[in-house]
């Protein structure tokens, strides 16, 4: 039997093979910085935000060889972090991810399995 290479990370050495996967291609970087992979933590077992599944969407379609722009401006209101704001932008523009309302995006809200549902369709069929 062929054994695979695990890469380990802080909280995903326990067998996590797409947690692995998504930060060794870039898609998932961990909620800090770290000189060696053992200590970046990345929370496998958390619920994520709109505003991590945003930046994990556009990354995932630049990974797929289908970089998104950035909308030039957003509708939204209500409070967006800084590091997510432009990937936001993105998924945004290409229709990925909409608001909640037509002017909140509740980016700090869990990303709920219907929503992953939605954009995982919208992003495939966004990359073609």
């Amino acid at each position: 039997a062929r054994r695979q290479r695990q890469m380990c990370i802080r909280d995903s050495c326990t067998g996590n093979e797409a947690v692995s996967k998504a930060y060794a291609l870039g898609i998932l970087a961990g909620y800090n910085s770290a000189d060696t992979t053992s200590d970046v933590r990345v929370g496998p077992d958390n619920l994520i935000t709109r505003e991590q599944a945003a930046t994990m969407l556009a990354r995932l379609s630049e990974k797929l060889g289908k970089p998104m722009t950035a909308a030039d401006n957003l509708p939204f209101t209500d409070s967006i972090a800084d590091w997510a704001y432009e990937n936001i932008a993105k998924v945004y523009d290409a229709g990925v991810m909409a608001g909640t309302s037509a002017t909140t995006f509740s980016g700090s809200a869990n990303y709920t399995i219907e929503q992953s549902v939605v954009t995982m369709v919208r992003i495939a069929e966004f990359v073609g």
